[in-house]
């Protein structure tokens, strides 16, 4: 291979370093926004979610006497619905993959599937390609927006499960599944607990507005956080990959600056040859 040659594939795996480590700190830079906030609010999130459940159970023949009251309370459609979040971030693929293979194990025929992405719809698509669904959009960069429609509709439901990814650290994500409409806990499934008592509410107001709360503000709290779970699980997901990358990149370049070197000492090698050949010419 010529010289030059050898010397323009090591500027390009060089430059292709290069372009991967501004690419990481970009990204480290993107996840630093919402990291602080999601890891913050995610206690509080659970929680707000394991309250939810509680007031469920405890109240459960309440409920039913309310549901038969007020037909608003009563599920329009009724049933479950299954939400699949996924982003179509760079180097995502893997991950929203792992996101589909944990809910096409779980959900059935009856289940009403709801996508979010056309990443997810594609992955819908190809797999089960008869399957309805329900198509959620996400505005530009990602970023949650006013899904007033789509959340009427699936606060209408039983009971509505989302799968998506969860942030562990920089290097891990983990695929969950968390119910949004208080009728599983996942702090307990998560952690496998197990309470030996209920806890019991008192309601000020009564527990007719309180349920309303929980199916309104609660459940667009829930749906929004779990839009920026997935998206920091995401760009954690890009980092791993660009890690991987870049770790490969280095031993391109290594083996580049090798070849190029071991080609150099070969020319140098055949010019000191020549130059012998031609003193031993010149001196016969």
């Amino acid at each position: 291979m010529a010289l030059q040659q050898l010397k323009q594939d090591l500027n390009f795996v060089t430059g292709f370093k290069e372009f991967i480590k501004a690419y990481q700190q970009v990204t480290l830079m993107d996840m630093e926004k919402i990291r602080e906030v999601v890891l913050k609010t995610r206690q509080h999130m659970d929680g707000l979610q394991d309250v939810f459940v509680d007031v469920k159970n405890s109240y459960e023949k309440k409920i039913e006497a309310l549901n038969k009251r007020k037909t608003h309370l009563r599920q329009d459609f009724g049933g479950q619905a299954t939400i699949f979040f996924s982003v179509s971030t760079k180097f995502s693929a893997e991950l929203n993959n792992k996101v589909f293979t944990q809910l096409k194990n779980k959900i059935n025929d009856k289940t009403n599937l709801f996508v979010l992405g056309q990443v997810g719809e594609e992955i819908i698509k190809r797999h089960f390609p008869r399957r309805a669904y329900t198509l959620i959009e996400l505005p530009r960069n990602n970023q949650p927006g006013n899904f007033t429609e789509v959340l009427q509709k699936l606060i209408a439901y039983d009971s509505v499960d989302v799968f998506f990814p969860r942030f562990q650290n920089v290097m891990a994500q983990e695929v969950i599944t968390s119910n949004l409409s208080g009728e599983e806990s996942f702090i307990l499934e998560s952690q496998k607990i197990e309470r030996k008592t209920k806890r019991n509410f008192l309601f000020e107001p009564e527990l007719e507005k309180i349920l309303e709360f929980f199916k309104g503000e609660v459940f667009k709290y829930l749906f929004a956080k779990s839009i920026e779970e997935s998206r920091l699980a995401h760009l954690g997901a890009r980092i791993t990959v660009l890690e991987q990358s870049r770790r490969f990149s280095d031993e391109l370049e290594k083996k580049a600056r090798f070849t190029l070197l071991k080609a150099r000492k070969m020319l140098a090698n055949k010019k000191q040859r020549n130059r012998l050949a031609g003193l031993y010419l010149w001196q016969t």
